[in-house]
């Protein structure tokens, strides 16, 4: 499992480059924009589980191209707030 949380350097994505053994993935509370950096998660190719925590009244948006994570089975997401839920979130494999 690799845990990210409480990172404050934009450039940790460019770190992970390489974690393309990783499994279970864990954000809290980024001090970034998420969905800036959503091509970086594809380089997940193995990611089975992603947990993503923003801090409360945050604008973070869950970047889209975790969808499209073929090997992603569970997704926890907390303070997250969006006028309309993802769509494509609902419509994935997701357990």
């Amino acid at each position: 499992m690799l845990n990210l949380s409480k990172s404050k350097s934009e450039n940790l994505f460019e770190k992970i480059k390489t974690a393309k053994d990783v499994t279970k993935l864990s954000i809290r509370y980024p001090n970034y924009d998420l969905e800036k950096y959503g091509p970086s998660f594809l380089n997940f190719g193995k990611l089975k589980s992603l947990f993503l925590q923003s801090k409360a009244n945050s604008i973070n948006i869950i970047p889209s191209d975790v969808g499209e994570l073929k090997t992603l089975k569970q997704l926890e997401i907390i303070n997250f707030s969006y006028q309309e839920f993802p769509k494509w979130i609902l419509k994935g494999d997701l357990i």
